[in-house]
């Protein structure tokens, strides 16, 4: 009887936590202003970059190029020299192949680096740079926009 009631403790006391943390962040959320366009933007883009650093790591390692071929729909290759020779194109924005990835959903594809281009800048999704240099397969993905796209 006695197991079984500690057991029956640590139970409820699991699920006392999970609720807790569920719950905790349901009430911020309700009590919090929302969120403007900007700082929306700002916590898409940490979501991204914490995103890459779970699956990609630092990108010194040969596999995480992999996967990040294989995640891309890119032939794989044995060097990281080659995995970024593969990487080019595809034309994919960043925000939405994150989101995609999150989601299992398909990520959209671009041709072309100008239909990529005027898809950014119709949607707003630029990436910026100081943050996609931060981590090395991430600033292997950008796109250099062209000027007055913005």
């Amino acid at each position: 009887m006695v197991h079984s009631k500690q057991a029956d403790a640590d139970a409820l006391g699991q699920q006392f936590k999970q609720l807790s943390i569920n719950g905790s962040s349901n009430t911020i959320a309700k009590n919090q202003k929302p969120q403007s366009k900007s700082q929306k933007r700002k916590q898409e883009t940490k979501n991204v970059i914490a995103f890459f650093d779970k699956h990609y790591g630092d990108g010194k390692k040969l596999e995480a190029w992999q996967t990040l071929c294989t995640d891309l729909g890119v032939e794989m290759a044995d060097t990281i020299t080659q995995c970024k020779k593969h990487l080019k194109p595809p034309y994919v924005n960043i925000y939405d192949f994150v989101k995609a990835q999150e989601s299992g959903e398909p990520c959209k594809f671009f041709k072309s680096y100008e239909q990529l281009c005027a898809y950014t800048k119709k949607t707003g999704q630029f990436f910026p740079l100081k943050k996609a240099k931060q981590n090395l397969i991430l600033s292997c993905m950008l796109v250099e926009m062209g000027k007055g796209l913005h």
